[in-house]
């Protein structure tokens, strides 16, 4: 028969014919709950039968008759357990052979311990008294003899060893080997029926343990807090001492009622460690809640009570300050009006969360993107996006439009959050953005050289990566161009220029070349650079003359 020992193998002992383990150890005191899988590293399983049926650990709880009691021992409910037949019933009375099954415990060190060492167990039995039993046999690691072995049976057909029954081996006397294991065998008639072997709460201690664990004290949330879901609870750790030496603390139970004096106690939940996350089983209201440490003998006293809020579930409210920008840029530089124009085909997207509960976090996000402010067709569709936890009021990261936007075109977007309890809010309001062209001339009137006409007063802008030559005719504009005769000429030449190009020759290669040397004379030359561009607009036919 394998057996395998997993994670601490500090030494391999390999005695001929005797068929070691490798002296994989884990230091006692230890305990396992069997609550979430083998908790203990080291456990090994038999195969399955024939049958398909073995020792397993599952959420099958520990039972009695079929019926899971709410409290079955010390230390609170039961929320899985190491069973055999996993509480299902089979027969095949066709094959009437015995079947011997085994799950086998990882090494204990207990050559720390100055006082006596406890194996103990809760064990429910419900099988066919004449052709099951389970065997436990304690094996020395080191010499691999049989320290102790025992069957046990139910004593008659269909009789259920209910879970008060323990099973305390520090009463058989004899010197413990300092390290050994534990084989837990089920042997059966294959026509066997019943529910099956259910061990729970195994642990190896100290069995003069007389001294309780000290109290914890509560550290979060903080008094009267208001909170949601998930709920983090922290508290310090308690510590336990016995005659065995420093002691361990099998788990913590966590008392929930909505008096504070805990009358009647709502909700018991256990803890391996002292922390906890609730993600439900509260509703709103205001609750109290304290905090005892089990050491498999002994409560602590309770710690101090402690209080806090939760607010009823509010859907996430409509998002606000929507920005979109350039990539390079980012969404949270963004800009909260209309976007005119944005140079990126792909740009990105941000919003603040907000929400109708004081505490809250966003989930998710969806949101669109439409030539049509009703959004009764759509061009990009994110679906649920899922989000790093996102605190409200609190702006989301930049979201990408994955989809390449139409030159010249005006679009709008907007967004709705979800919560991490799963409530959708409405959607924001829309705000326009427009991709611009890859050669625009924009206009003002806010010229010093206005007529009855208005002065048109050209701002280029590319659909380039570079900037730098929009910038630089927007710098020499400002500080240029509008404060002389020659620039009120010049602005109105270079926005018919533009406008032509749009209109009938956006693609050409004189007016991309003439375009290029004008933001090459901004960037380079300033004011004598644009003087030099506009002698070569005259050369070029391209100056018109206007009616001031």
């Amino acid at each position: 028969m394998k057996r395998f020992f997993g994670i601490w193998v500090v030494a391999a002992a390999i005695l001929f014919g005797l068929g070691s383990r490798a002296s994989a150890q884990i230091v006692a005191p230890a305990f396992d709950k069997f609550d979430a899988g083998f908790e203990l590293p080291g456990w090994t399983v038999d195969p399955p039968t024939g049958e398909g049926v073995g020792w397993a650990v599952d959420s099958t709880p520990f039972v009695t008759g079929g019926v899971n009691p709410s409290t079955w021992a010390p230390g609170g409910p039961s929320l899985g357990s190491l069973n055999f037949n996993d509480g299902v019933n089979y027969e095949d009375t066709t094959t009437p052979t015995i079947v011997l099954n085994t799950v086998t415990s990882p090494v204990f060190d207990v050559t720390a311990f100055t006082g006596a060492v406890r194996l103990r167990w809760a064990m429910c039995l419900n099988m066919e008294a004449t052709f099951d039993s389970v065997t436990v046999n304690v094996i020395d690691a080191t010499t691999m003899a049989t320290f102790f072995s025992s069957g046990i049976s139910t004593g008659g057909v269909g009789l259920v060893l209910t879970p008060d029954v323990w099973f305390n081996l520090a009463i058989t006397g004899g010197v413990w080997p300092a390290t050994f294991y534990v084989e837990f065998q089920f042997s059966c008639d294959i026509s066997f029926f019943g529910t099956g072997a259910f061990i729970d709460n195994f642990g190896v201690d100290c069995s003069t343990d007389v001294t309780p664990p000290t109290a914890a004290s509560l550290t979060l949330p903080a008094p009267a807090a208001t909170v949601a879901y998930p709920i983090a609870f922290d508290w310090t750790d308690a510590t336990d001492t016995s005659a065995c030496g420093v002691g361990a603390i099998f788990q913590y139970l966590v008392d929930f009622d909505d008096d504070p004096a805990f009358g009647s106690v709502n909700l018991t939940v256990t803890a391996a460690n002292s922390n906890l996350t609730l993600t439900a089983g509260l509703p709103a209201g205001t609750w109290f809640w304290r905090v005892r440490a089990f050491d498999f003998d002994m409560l602590s006293s309770v710690s101090a009570s402690s209080n806090f809020i939760i607010e009823p579930a509010l859907a996430p409210l409509a998002p606000d300050t929507l920005f979109v920008n350039e990539q390079n840029d980012g969404a949270q530089n963004g800009d909260g009006g209309f976007v005119n124009p944005v140079l990126d085909e792909q740009p990105v997207l941000s919003a603040v969360y907000r929400d109708g509960n004081t505490v809250d976090n966003a989930a998710s996000c969806r949101y669109q993107v439409s030539e049509d402010p009703t959004f009764t067709t759509v061009d990009y569709d994110s679906g649920t996006f899922a989000l790093p936890t996102l605190p409200l009021d609190t702006r989301c990261q930049d979201l990408p439009v994955a989809v390449s936007l139409q030159r010249d075109t005006v679009y709008y977007w907007r967004i709705q959050f979800s919560d991490v309890g799963g409530l959708t809010g409405p959607f924001s309001g829309a705000q326009s953005f427009r991709i611009g062209d890859d050669f625009e001339f924009g206009v003002r009137r806010g010229s010093s050289h206005r007529s009855r006409h208005g002065c048109w007063v050209a701002t280029a802008a590319w659909g380039s990566a570079d900037a730098e030559p929009v910038r630089a005719l927007q710098a020499w504009r400002a500080g240029t161009m509008e404060r002389s005769g020659v620039g009120r000429a010049f602005s109105r030449t270079y926005h018919v220029a533009g406008q032509g190009a749009s209109s009938a020759a956006a693609g050409s290669a004189t007016v991309r070349g003439l375009t290029g040397l004008l933001g090459a004379a901004a960037g380079t030359t300033g004011g004598l650079g644009m003087l030099a561009a506009l002698g070569l607009l005259a050369l070029l036919g391209a100056v018109r003359t206007f009616r001031a």
